[in-house]
Formats: structure tokens, sequence, C-alpha cells
């Protein structure tokens, strides 16, 4: 599979704050790595990877601008977990008309 098809499988984050697609995962301590692709199945790619095993939250690369949650009643907080933050990129982020989702259609594709 070439770069450009596997791009086409991945959810691209893009940082409301300053429009750049480098996604961080913060790590307990002085640990992160770069996400640098998601599938909807939840398996992340990493750059190089520097890591303790105890994620606390993800965070844009360039501007650090962190991925919330918030809940009814319990205010906000960071997200910790790869399901929460596909659901971010989903709620978030606009993906490019050529994104095909794991289930082989275009997602964006007009009903």
């Amino acid at each position: 599979m070439s770069k450009e098809e596997k791009l086409n499988d991945d959810l691209i984050f893009t940082c409301p704050d300053c429009g750049k697609h480098r996604l961080e995962c913060c790590e307990d301590g002085a640990y992160s790595s770069e996400v640098i692709g998601i599938d909807e199945e939840g398996d992340f790619d990493y750059g190089e990877i520097d890591a303790s095993g105890i994620v606390v939250r993800f965070q844009c690369l360039e501007c650090g601008f962190i991925l919330t949650r918030k809940f009814e009643g319990c205010g906000e907080y960071d997200i910790t977990n790869v399901e929460e933050v596909i659901k971010w990129i989903k709620e978030n982020c606009e993906q490019p008309e050529s994104y095909i989702g794991h289930r082989g259609t275009d997602d964006n594709a007009d009903s």
C-alpha cells in the first residue's frame, strides 16, 4: 500500500487553534510520541516512541492545544484514550473528500 493510499484510510487531525495536522500523545513524566496515523478501529501509528505507558493527554504537537471532552454535570477533562480521540477527530476535524473509512465507503459522500 502506498503512502497516499494509507493516508486515505487514516483520520486526519486538524488543530482548531493553529490548523496544523500533528497530534502528540503525552504520557506521565517527560514522555511523548507523535501520532502519525489513526484508523477508525483505534489503530494508532506512532513516530519515534518515547513512552512510559500512562497517557495523560493528546495535544497538538505544534501549538499545544489539548483535546478535551465535556460531560454534562462533570465539567471538562483531557482525553486520554484512543476511542475518545477518534470520536473527537470525527466531531471536530473535517476529513478530505478522498477519506475512505474502515467500511470501504467515502464517509464524506452526500447521501
